[in-house]
C-alpha cells in the first residue's frame, strides 16, 4: 500500500468526462495524466530490485488485472446479497415479509450457491498461479468469466427484490449494478476469456 504522499507517486488532478455517461463507474477514480514522469509510476530506485522485477512479470500483471476485477466484482455481490437478504425479511407485502415467500427463498438460495461456486473457482486458479502451473491461463480466464457474470446477475437479481426502489440513489444497489457491470468488459471481455479457454481445450 502506497500513500498519496509517498515517494514516486503521484496523481493528476480529478478528471470526468466531458460526455453525459449515464452508467459512470463512481468508484473508479479517474485523473488527467500529470505533466510528469512521477505520476502513475513507481521509480525503481524507490523499491527494492526483486520486488520490481515482480511487479513487470506477466505473471504478476495477470495477477493483478484479473484479480482486482474478480475480487471487486466478488466483493460486491457479497455485499448486495447481504443488502437483499436484510431488506426482504423487512419489506412486507400481502401481509407477510417478501422473506416468506418461497420464489424469494430460491431466488436467495440460487444467488448464494452461484457466488460461493464462484468464489472456489477463485481460489483454485489462486493456487495455480502460485505453483505457476501451465493450467493458469485457463483457470484464470474461467475465473474471470465466472465471477464476473455471477457477480453482475447476483446485483441485478438483488436489485430485482428490491423493484423500484432499487433505481433509487437512497439504496446501494443501483450503484453495484452500474459500477459491476464494466468488469465483464474491462481487462479482456469475458468473450475473450471463453475463447482462450475453448483455444486450450482445442490445443
Amino acid at each position: 500500500m502506497l500513500t498519496r504522499s509517498g515517494l514516486g507517486l503521484g496523481l493528476g488532478t480529478r478528471w470526468w468526462p466531458p460526455i453525459d455517461w449515464r452508467m459512470l463507474t463512481r468508484s473508479l477514480l479517474t485523473t488527467h495524466h500529470a505533466p510528469r514522469t512521477t505520476h502513475y509510476a513507481l521509480r525503481t530506485r524507490h523499491v527494492s530490485s526483486p520486488y520490481w522485477r515482480m511487479l513487470t512479470t506477466p505473471y504478476w500483471r495477470m495477477l493483478t488485472t484479473h484479480y482486482s476485477r474478480i475480487l471487486t466484482t466478488a466483493g460486491g455481490a457479497r455485499q448486495c446479497l447481504e443488502i437483499a437478504t436484510d431488506y426482504v425479511k423487512e419489506r412486507e407485502q400481502f401481509g407477510k415479509p417478501l422473506s416468506h415467500l418461497q420464489s424469494v427463498q430460491f431466488k436467495l438460495a440460487d444467488m448464494a450457491t452461484e457466488l460461493h461456486a464462484s468464489r472456489l473457482l477463485l481460489r483454485h486458479a489462486a493456487s495455480l498461479l502460485d505453483a505457476k502451473s501451465p493450467a493458469a491461463t485457463m483457470a484464470c480466464s474461467m475465473a474471470k468469466r465466472k465471477a464476473t457474470d455471477v457477480g453482475f446477475n447476483v446485483c441485478n437479481e438483488a436489485l430485482q427484490l428490491h423493484g423500484g426502489y432499487g433505481y433509487l440513489n437512497d439504496y446501494p444497489i443501483e450503484r453495484f449494478v452500474r459500477d459491476l457491470r464494466v468488469h465483464q468488459i474491462l481487462e479482456g471481455t469475458n468473450e475473450i476469456q471463453r475463447h482462450i479457454v475453448a483455444r486450450t481445450l482445442l490445443a
